[in-house]
């Protein structure tokens, strides 16, 4: 019902957000109907690349450009052909990380760059009219880190099940009724996209949404035909221009009602404030917000209304009350509900809540140390903390820390290599709270 896109740990005074979206690899290959090697990259594809990783996003672009023979090679955008070095076939390129190469090579890029973390996410919400034929698209683009570079869009329609022969030898056979797949039949906003941000800076967690209406050719088999959406980073050589993910849906299939692009919280003292963002939603009543402390028992602690039927970007928020005495770990999880009463739970975020009630400082350890030992310390009102060192004559050492700190509990080494052996003392310094401990160095 809706899609879950972000996860988070949280400790005290400090959010800690990683992307659990997956990579989805793009793989860009050359082929031709005209090609005798060309069905052993198919091959790879179908029986390799898509069994194990079977949200890899292929585009096949059948050249060289406007070639007779090949039927498919006449497209809308097909200049991404030479623009991307193609000459040699078949051969591909991956995530728009290095040169075409052989087929051999494929199955290993898409096993490596499925480990790369993804650096934006891609969602969409689009119609499509059997009888006017006419897909009306809106894409939502989530960074999931900071871009400082200009980046881009391409949405590609592509078909699979296309009867046509192909050409093989005795390694690689062909046939006369041959099925081609994932054959790009319109880059649909040119062979080079669209930009997203320009040169501004693109922050971790903003969206750009960009909407498209087309008329898709009578002539292909709108039940076999796909749309595929990718994001990139601009650089002068193309195929260098890294993909930051891609993904694919059927030009006929639904879409997710509710889309979850993000879910977020932020830790405060004595609060823990839950934020969401929606891409698009259809029909939603709103969201229950459920907390657990064991990770599967969830109780109901409010609701936020939904926005019902909307295209456009929606945020949320909600403030739990947080009034630990000790370190807790409180899991969370959105309930979203339908107005039919049909719900989806999206996936859990674990915050771990460690404000202190009281200033401390500990014993360091280890005692008697050489060279070096930690001094833990906690702070229990934001404020200026210093941290110093002296020797037995009251004579500052080190000043450790000087800076203004939230609640929580902090440590620090300190180094005695450059001392002699002896009696040190380590005071703790804030605008409510002095004190001072004994250290020993034994070399």
């Amino acid at each position: 019902m809706f899609k879950k896109i972000l996860f988070i740990t949280l400790f005290a005074g400090f959010t800690f957000t990683y992307s659990q979206t997956a990579r989805n690899s793009l793989l860009e290959y050359c082929t031709g109907t005209w090609c005798q090697w060309c069905p052993c990259g198919h091959t790879v594809i179908a029986n390799n690349i898509i069994p194990n990783f079977p949200k890899t996003v292929v585009l096949s672009y059948h050249g060289p450009a406007n070639t007779p023979s090949d039927p498919y090679s006449t497209f809308s955008g097909n200049q991404i052909i030479s623009a991307l070095g193609f000459s040699a076939y078949p051969t591909g390129i991956i995530d728009r990380t290095g040169s075409p190469s052989s087929n051999t090579s494929w199955y290993p890029a898409v096993f490596n760059r499925s480990a790369v973390p993804a650096k934006a996410d891609i969602n969409v919400i689009k119609s499509y009219n059997s009888v006017s034929r006419e897909l009306t698209i809106t894409v939502y683009v989530t960074a999931l880190q900071n871009i400082t570079t200009p980046a881009a869009l391409n949405v590609v329609l592509t078909e699979d099940q296309l009867n046509y022969p192909q050409t093989g030898n005795s390694s690689c056979p062909g046939n006369t009724d041959y099925k081609h797949s994932h054959v790009v039949r319109n880059m649909l906003n040119g062979h080079l996209g669209e930009d997203l941000n320009g040169t501004d800076e693109w922050y971790a967690g903003q969206t750009i949404s960009k909407s498209y209406q087309w008329t898709i050719n009578s002539a292909w088999k709108a039940e076999n035909c796909n749309i595929a959406v990718f994001s990139y980073v601009k650089n002068t050589t193309l195929n260098r221009s890294e993909v930051m993910q891609a993904k694919e849906w059927s030009l006929t299939g639904d879409i997710l009602p509710v889309e979850l692009v993000s879910f977020a919280a932020d830790v405060r003292k004595g609060f823990i404030d839950l934020n969401w963002k929606t891409a698009s939603e259809l029909n939603n009543q709103g969201f229950e917000v459920e907390r657990s402390y064991d990770g599967v028992n969830f109780v109901n602690i409010g609701f936020i209304p939904g926005a019902g039927t909307v295209v456009e970007e929606k945020t949320y928020h909600f403030s739990d009350i947080a009034d630990y005495n000790s370190r807790t770990l409180v899991n969370y999880r959105l309930k979203q509900v339908d107005f039919t009463g049909e719900f989806e739970y999206s996936d859990v975020i674990e915050v771990i809540y460690d404000f202190p009630v009281e200033f401390s400082l500990l014993q360091n350890y280890p005692n008697p140390f050489n060279p070096s030992t930690i001094l833990e310390y906690s702070i229990a009102d934001e404020g200026l903390v210093t941290l110093k060192v002296f020797d037995v004559m009251g004579n500052e050492i080190q000043e450790l820390v000087r800076s203004q700190q939230i609640p929580g509990t902090y440590k620090v080494e300190f180094d005695g290599s450059n001392l002699t052996s002896g009696i040190y003392f380590y005071r703790l310094t804030s605008s409510s709270f002095v004190k001072t401990g004994k250290m020993i160095l034994n070399k």
